[in-house]
């Protein structure tokens, strides 16, 4: 059972509690992802498949990933200074541009993989 399938994660550190702005000491997954989406941080990084922030002016089927409709939040609800794209797709388009409106930075990096190596990307030596 995944940490966001669990019924509830323990929160034991309070100054994690504080940076999140929660009082209870137990949370569901879903909340806490969507909590430190929103948290006020340097870097937010994603570093994994999926797409966890839309624009305020999609709406959850536009973005095509069912799969994190429950956790995905607006890009005008961060906070993070600079986000950083190591994964596939964390922003749509559309957010990209709203977050950088507000005056932050998107970094989006494309990484060459094992995965996504083909003869033609290789090169012989």
């Amino acid at each position: 059972m995944s940490g966001r399938d669990r019924p509830r994660i323990f929160l034991f550190h309070l100054l994690v509690r504080k940076w999140l702005g929660v009082r209870h000491a137990t949370m569901e997954g879903e909340e806490l992802i969507r909590r430190i989406l929103v948290a006020e941080v340097e870097l937010l990084w994603n570093g994994g498949v999926g797409t966890y922030i839309k624009s305020s002016l999609e709406k959850n089927a536009d973005v095509g990933d069912r799969a994190n409709d429950n956790v995905r939040v607006n890009a005008v609800q961060l906070k993070a200074k600079v986000i950083g794209e190591g994964g596939n797709l964390g922003l749509t388009q559309p957010a990209r541009i709203e977050y950088a409106m507000l005056g932050a930075r998107s970094i989006l990096m494309r990484l060459i993989t094992p995965q996504v190596l083909t003869p033609r990307t290789m090169k012989s030596t």
